[in-house]
């Protein structure tokens, strides 16, 4: 399993719960969670991609402060990314009709 504390509250409840050892958890590199996540890995490769056919297509697009979601697609092959802007394109004009 994979926990992820996105607060310092969230911080200080793990470490609380591991100084209490109700829980027992240690770090991992991001390498061996892609591996254990391949698909999650790939959706946050191609988010960009996806935000960049909702601003083509004049949509609203959500805040993404933190995620580094540019950094995730310099990772992903053009194509896959053409084709996940095109998808995402042709999904949103034809939801339109």
């Amino acid at each position: 399993s994979l926990i992820m504390s996105r607060t310092a509250r969230g911080d200080d409840l793990l470490s609380a719960a591991m100084a209490a050892r109700v829980l027992v958890a240690e770090p991992l590199g991001i390498g061996e969670i892609e591996l254990m996540q391949p698909g999650q890995a790939r959706r946050k490769r191609l988010v960009a991609a996806r935000l960049a056919a909702c601003h083509t297509a004049f949509q609203p697009v959500p805040r993404m402060a933190g995620l580094d979601v540019l950094a995730s697609a310099r990772r992903t092959a053009i194509g896959e990314t053409i084709k996940n802007w095109l998808g995402t394109l042709r999904r949103i004009v034809e939801n339109r009709r």
